[in-house]
């Protein structure tokens, strides 16, 4: 799972790229994913590209609900756009989960969830370009300080 830009703006769009793949050995026939977007990313709309025989779930709008076909060394690439809504502070996190049923079982079910966790766009333009920072070559001067004569 990635995200574009990489640190969200409020009111500004998003978009997640989520890829679920089923490296195998045997196919799962009959898997849940479930996406619920956090509130603070707003109208989300999605496309799914599957390859490998693998099928995508039914809907195109709000969260990823559905139950997909996997077989072994098929994949699928959602493409999520929305906006992040005005007012959103702090982290973001959306996470995806697949849950085998049965009757395929899982050898791994460790890598079963991707979570991604955005931070807002740094908006302190005033260092970002690291004027203060000294070069590594050279010690910091210091200051000397100016009285005012009268």
């Amino acid at each position: 799972m990635s995200a574009t830009p990489s640190a969200y703006t409020a009111g500004n769009a998003l978009q997640y790229s989520i890829t679920v793949a089923n490296a195998g050995p045997a196919a799962a026939s009959s898997t849940t994913l479930v996406d619920t977007f956090p509130s603070a990313f707003q109208s989300p709309i999605w496309t799914c590209l599957s390859s490998g025989g693998a099928t995508c779930p039914a809907g195109a709008t709000g969260n990823i609900i559905g139950s997909v076909n996997l077989p072994a060394g098929s994949q699928l690439a959602f493409t999520v756009n929305g906006t992040v809504g005005l007012g959103t502070t702090g982290i973001v996190t959306n996470s995806m989960t697949a849950v085998v049923n049965l009757p395929a079982t899982d050898p791994n079910s460790a890598n079963n969830s991707a979570i991604l966790e955005l931070h807002p766009t740094n908006e302190d333009i005033i260092f970002a370009n690291g004027f203060d920072a000294v070069p590594a070559d050279r010690p910091p001067t210091p200051a000397v300080a100016l009285g005012l004569r009268r």
